[in-house]
């Protein structure tokens, strides 16, 4: 497509829809280095699920199971959800024994309710 005798590779820019272009350069790096290079940013998550997307709709497989071992990192009470979310629909192993393993250690605070959802529960005499 980007290069050879394709009719995309002539001289019309090639429009990549439904993503970002960092995580499209991810991508690119990635099928040529097989080196991960995340961009820096303060929504990584964000990010790495962009990666994701992109790399589940063009099927590169070890770019998916890649991109667990960022997210190990990012456990955390406030973002399991998402973190969850993730790992089960991508598939990531890793991530979800790592999220297992965290959810065994914090059970107690997790089931506790924050004092203000406790706050609005009316008692029933």
């Amino acid at each position: 497509m980007f290069s050879g005798q394709w009719l995309e590779s002539g001289g019309k820019p090639i429009e990549i829809r439904d993503t970002t272009p960092e995580a499209f350069k991810v991508m690119i790096g990635f099928i040529y280095t097989e080196q991960l290079m995340l961009k820096d940013n303060d929504k990584p998550i964000d990010h790495i699920r962009d990666v994701l997307k992109l790399a589940d709709r063009y099927q590169l497989k070890r770019l998916i199971q890649s991109l667990g071992q960022p997210l190990i990192s990012l456990i955390s009470m406030d973002k399991l959800e998402v973190l969850g979310q993730l790992a089960f629909t991508y598939q990531l192993d890793d991530l979800i024994a790592k999220l297992n393993i965290f959810i065994d250690e914090n059970f107690q605070q997790l089931i506790q309710k924050p004092e203000s959802v406790n706050e609005n529960y009316d008692t029933i005499d």
